[in-house]
């Protein structure tokens, strides 16, 4: 027997006859393991960041369509385990340890040092657009909840956010460099992605793809009327498509102040505009003079695209960029669900049962399970009253 090998198991023995528990593994995705102590730390680095809480916090919210925000950590590390917030991280440690060695299996030049510093920056856009969204979620997502996470707000006289790179800095580097490699995987699922439905994103390729469909970066022209019930939404838009002009409908029935009198009209919006991704959620592809009735906060808004213009490629070349590169990204998530369908994933009991769903699959939290050992550190509070 090798020395070091007969050392370790006499560590092992001495460790079980002092009554000290192993480490027993968290996740086990695939070939690799998590492993409990290693999950313990990335849930005390997380409570430690109230920062990164915040965006964990954030994507909850984003995904329950801006109804609820997601919870803290909270408690050391052993009481964490069993939370919700804990059984959260464990979804998204999953799907990392299940696309991270696939994409090193397949494209590992994404995983290069390069690569990391373009995913270092993408992580940190990531983050703050996060955390935006669910300050100020889009009009069109009618929004029932409130975000609320002071811990990245800066204050003054205009308050904003911190930067990506602060919050990432919050972190230990171990943990900024295991999030950074898992972006950057991520990234480089988009060069996997089956010919079919990728859209190349540079080059005459790219130059190709837009001359048929250019239609979808027209310059357009927008226009609204605001009422106060879907009836009175519905029937407007019937009065519409039987002749009444949609600006002499707005003059006579929107209660927005800012466009009634101009006879409804916004503006004029480019791809390259700001808010180009809210006009194509209120308008998407419609087309003039067709109405889109969207409910928003109370209220009933009817939006029409009144003229669109066709833009050459070279007037809209960055932002035609932008956006094939993020639907390329949203293929790369549905196929990164297959990937992970077809990964073998187990969970330690107290956290719960991996399922497998729609979007990759999730862990169901074993609610019957006891408390984990060292959950409760006082022992008296258990005692007997009376």
């Amino acid at each position: 027997m090798p020395k070091v090998l007969g050392l370790l198991l006499v560590a092992v023995a001495v460790a079980v006859t002092a009554g000290l528990a192993l480490p027993a593994a968290a996740l086990k995705v695939g070939s690799t393991t998590l492993a409990g102590a290693s999950f313990d730390n990335e849930l005390a680095a997380i409570k430690s960041s109230p920062m990164f809480e915040c965006y964990l916090q954030a994507q909850v919210f984003g995904a329950s369509q801006y109804q609820t925000q997601g919870p803290s950590v909270g408690g050391a590390s052993p009481q964490s385990r069993s939370s919700l917030a804990a059984v959260l991280w464990a979804d998204v440690r999953v799907t990392q340890l299940a696309i991270t060695p696939f994409v090193e299996a397949h494209n590992p030049s994404a995983l290069s040092p390069a690569a990391l510093v373009t995913a270092r920056l993408a992580l940190e856009g990531a983050v703050v657009g996060a955390l935006e969204g669910a300050f100020n979620p889009p009009p069109s997502a009618n929004a029932t909840g409130t975000f609320s996470c002071p811990a990245v707000v800066i204050g003054g006289s205009t308050p904003r956010l911190q930067s990506g790179a602060a919050i990432l800095a919050s972190l230990p580097v171990w943990f900024q460099d295991e999030q950074v490699r898992a972006e950057a995987a991520d990234l480089g699922l988009v060069d996997l992605l089956p010919a079919r439905i990728k859209i190349p994103e540079s080059g005459r390729a790219l130059r190709q793809w837009y001359a048929r469909h250019s239609s979808q970066f027209e310059t357009t022209c927008v226009s609204d009327i605001e009422v106060l019930s879907a009836s009175a939404a519905s029937s407007i838009k019937s009065r519409i498509g039987h002749g009444l002009s949609f600006g002499e409908a707005a003059r006579r029935y929107s209660k927005d102040t800012s466009t009634n009198k101009k006879g409804g009209m916004i503006g004029c919006f480019s791809p390259n505009s700001a808010v180009w991704s809210q006009v194509l959620q209120v308008v998407g592809s419609t087309r003039t003079g067709n109405v889109n009735i969207v409910p928003i906060r109370g209220a009933y808004i009817l939006y029409s695209p009144t003229k669109r213009t066709p833009n050459r490629f070279q007037q809209v070349a960055t932002a035609v960029e932008s956006q094939v590169h993020q639907v390329n990204l949203r293929n790369a998530t549905v196929f990164g669900a297959t990937i992970q369908q077809a990964t073998p994933v187990s969970a330690a009991s107290w956290l719960g049962a991996w399922a497998l769903n729609g979007i990759g699959g999730q862990i169901i939290p074993n609610t019957a399970a006891e408390p984990p050992a060292g959950a409760v550190t006082n022992t008296s509070a258990n005692a007997p009253i009376g």
